[in-house]
């Protein structure tokens, strides 16, 4: 009986997959549907170019008048930022629009840093730039970090095209870099106590 049950089980799971797997990607997609204007774009490092090129058409659409490139040494020990910001103008953003966080090697860094710059210049909000499936894991630190500094955050996803919810678990990248999110997401909740459930 038992076999049968977990025989039932496992291919109820198996054919309900398109139902429920389209939801563990958009769950950790969490930006917000609607933006204002702010006073800086933060763009976390990572990806192929589609944070900054995304940070920038919000830039050129008046959303705020700079951007914030936060990351540390990459390859030959250049920061992202640097690499980020040579982007940013290559798309035609002038270089005194740019302000550069070289230090951050993780996302917890990012969020540590860029708080500190946001406070030296004054500045009272911000829209965090990231890819979609790293939108979650962002959000719980951020305000984690940003909590009663009075600083308004929010969070937008990059124009990720290859990552698409209803068909994530068909291609290799998509498995990894969702799997590991989760993995991360879990990490972060032991290591700083940051609740899942927001």
């Amino acid at each position: 009986m038992l076999g049968l049950l977990t025989l039932a089980l496992t291919i109820s799971v198996a054919t309900s997959r398109p139902l429920w797997l389209p939801w563990v990607a958009r769950w950790l997609a969490t930006g917000d549907k609607v933006l204002e204007q702010t006073d800086v774009i933060i763009v976390l490092s990572g990806e192929q170019g589609e944070r900054v090129e995304t940070a920038v058409k919000l830039y050129k659409q008046g959303f705020a008048p700079r951007l914030l490139m936060t990351g540390g040494p990459v390859e030959w020990n250049v920061p992202a930022a640097e690499i980020m910001a040579w982007q940013a103008e290559s798309l035609g953003v002038p270089p005194q629009d740019i302000v550069l966080e070289r230090r951050a090697s993780s996302t917890y860094e990012n969020a540590v840093y860029t708080l500190e710059i946001l406070k030296e210049k004054g500045w009272r909000s911000a829209i965090v730039v990231t890819s979609p499936y790293h939108l979650r894991r962002t959000r719980f630190i951020f305000e984690k970090v940003f909590a009663g500094s009075n600083i308004r955050l929010s969070f937008y996803g990059a124009e990720d095209a290859w990552l698409v919810p209803e068909e994530w678990w068909h291609d290799d990248k998509g498995i990894e870099v969702v799997g590991i999110e989760y993995l991360k997401l879990l990490w972060y909740f032991v290591r700083y106590g940051f609740s899942p459930g927001n």
